[in-house]
């Protein structure tokens, strides 16, 4: 796991990666990266079941660092067939995320509410796989806005490294349009994609 701020970041003179799919000449006020493996018996398909599986994530726990307990990372989740949070749909497929692809889910966060998210699918081979999502909806607490659209972004990179062996990297950030109230939290960030991964 690394951390970065927006002052470490500016020191670095650091541009997001091209295969974020993030503009290089977007800001960033944190960054967040997290690297590790894991077991699976299955192929690319089935961690992208897994990927897909939105309905899923209220199961999904995180430590809270402010309330000091596991907290769901939402009440509820949903894939959708468009932007609009309307239009619930079944979870997304493996055949769903496929090249190109862009795909749209909401989610009722436990601490700020519902946003819609788009999903884009950047890279998908049997070896290798990069989604990334951001919120395509403001993400508001207490009816306050915490994140404009676009502000709360993040990539999976998933790539096979031996048979039953699949790395994972997430790198996840804070930008434009992110609210000095979202600020601080960089414990949070990290435990939610702990949680993801």
């Amino acid at each position: 796991i690394a951390i970065w701020h927006d002052v470490d970041l500016e020191q670095a003179k650091w541009q997001p990666p091209s295969c974020t799919g993030w503009l290089s000449s977007s800001h960033s006020k944190l960054v967040i990266a997290l690297t590790g493996s894991l077991r699976f018996d299955g192929d690319m398909d089935g961690l992208l079941a897994r990927v897909g599986a939105i309905s899923a994530l209220p199961k999904v726990q995180y430590w809270s660092t402010t309330d000091k307990k596991w907290r769901p990372l939402a009440y509820d989740a949903s894939a959708l067939s468009g932007p609009d949070a309307k239009t619930r749909r079944r979870d997304f497929s493996a055949s769903d995320l496929i090249k190109g692809a862009e795909l749209y889910y909401s989610e009722n966060d436990s601490r700020s509410g519902e946003a819609v998210y788009r999903l884009r699918v950047y890279e998908g081979t049997p070896d290798r796989a990069i989604i990334a999502s951001e919120n395509v909806t403001t993400i508001r607490r207490f009816f306050l806005p915490l994140f404009q659209p676009g502000a709360l972004q993040s990539v999976i990179f998933l790539q096979r490294v031996s048979p039953g062996i699949f790395g994972v990297y997430i790198l996840s950030r804070t930008g434009e349009g992110t609210s000095a109230l979202a600020d601080g939290h960089a414990d949070s960030y990290v435990n939610r994609a702990v949680a993801l991964y």
